[in-house]
């Protein structure tokens, strides 16, 4: 199924004007989606194209870790809590994945918040080497993580090489605030305009959307059905994680 990676988006990105929909639409609706065409050729056009570089490059670190410690994510129970604050904790340990900035994106405006004189800053550590969070991370410090991450409910294959073969890639972390419509959501790391995926094969790349070409979605669901939900993208026995 067709993808949409960092150079469609950002090099070949162009902006459809007027009505699409099947029937026509009023002046009024077309007046609506130029404003909002406008605001993501803005948004897009005021994106650090070196930072996204930068994070995808980043996501190969990551799924290195991943590889070379393990074939398997978690089951909940060895998470100290079930978010992606405890998520990195665990993988600071297994994984000895210990990269805390790869966990705050710097585009993200409560990473942003966190650096002001008033905000709790940076963590120095995550992981407490034990498998739990480091007690002096803060409660702002987990809500700013800049990903969502899916795991196996418990009980559930969490093998990933078994998974593939069963039922093809799918995702298992991507930037935050991507919504059911394949949109990500305005207050979102880069401001709604995209956003990173991590597939379980290793694939990575920056999507404006998952939409796909023909709008039927880049993901595929357990029954093998194109979907831009990534509700359904995940194995119908995992689990998403946020920030919360």
């Amino acid at each position: 199924f067709p993808m949409k990676t960092i150079t469609s988006h950002l090099l070949r990105f162009s902006i459809l004007l007027g009505c699409v929909a099947l029937g026509g639409c009023s002046s009024e609706d077309s007046g609506k989606k130029r404003d909002r065409d406008s605001d993501k050729k803005r948004r897009l056009s005021s994106i650090d194209k070196a930072q996204i570089v930068k994070v995808t490059k980043s996501l190969d670190y990551f799924y290195a870790a991943f590889r070379n410690n393990s074939s398997a994510f978690p089951q909940p129970y060895y998470l100290s809590e079930r978010s992606p604050a405890g998520f990195a904790a665990y993988a600071w340990k297994r994984w000895e994945f210990q990269e805390v900035d790869f966990w705050f994106l710097d585009e993200a405006a409560d990473v942003e918040a966190l650096r002001e004189d008033d905000g709790d800053g940076m963590p120095e550590f995550i992981g407490d080497g034990d498998g739990g969070l480091d007690t002096d991370v803060t409660s702002d410090q987990k809500k700013a993580i800049s990903w969502e991450i899916t795991i196996p409910k418990e009980g559930a294959t969490s093998n990933l090489n078994t998974l593939d073969r069963k039922r093809g890639k799918f995702p298992i972390l991507w930037t935050k605030g991507l919504q059911s419509d394949g949109t990500w959501e305005g207050d979102s790391p880069w401001g709604g305009a995209g956003g990173h995926i991590l597939w379980s094969d290793g694939w990575k790349g920056f999507y404006e959307n998952t939409k796909g070409e023909g709008g039927s979605g880049i993901f595929m669901d357990d029954q093998g059905n194109p979907t831009k939900d990534i509700n359904k993208a995940i194995p119908d026995d995992w689990e998403i994680i946020k920030p919360e």
